[in-house]
């Protein structure tokens, strides 16, 4: 009898049939789609979580979740700027600044005018300079 992963699509039954999971179908025989709860890894999902909730451990693009993809994940991390950059208002950890942030938008704790001549060069230049 005709079944889902015997390299025939049964019309009516299966969206696809690649006797097994492929790039364009899951196991099940259905096309490939984020959010459809089966983590295809042929297709580049590493996870999916079936949900569409973007702040989870697993992102709406069916990746996990990790600081420096510009997904806060709740509970998890402070901030997520997307970027590698230490010293912003958001670390490369994730961890969102607890001083005050100059007009380069780098985190100072506390000093503001770390950039004394103006072009963002973060030269730790004192505040009364």
């Amino acid at each position: 009898p005709a079944s889902c992963g015997d390299s025939f699509v049964r019309e009516g039954v299966e969206a696809c049939d690649d006797s097994g999971e492929s790039a364009t179908c899951d196991q099940d025989c259905t096309e490939v789609v984020c959010g459809d709860g089966l983590a295809n890894n042929t297709a580049g999902e590493t996870c999916d979580d079936g949900n569409e909730v973007d702040g989870d451990a697993c992102t709406n693009a069916c990746a996990e979740a990790v600081c420096g993809d510009g997904i806060v994940r709740i509970g998890v991390e402070a901030c997520d700027d997307g970027n590698d950059i230490d010293d912003d208002e958001c670390s490369n950890t994730c961890v969102a600044c607890e001083g005050e942030v100059d007009s380069c938008g780098i985190c100072n704790g506390g000093d503001a005018s770390i950039d004394c001549n103006g072009d963002c060069g973060g030269d730790g230049c004192p505040s009364d300079s």
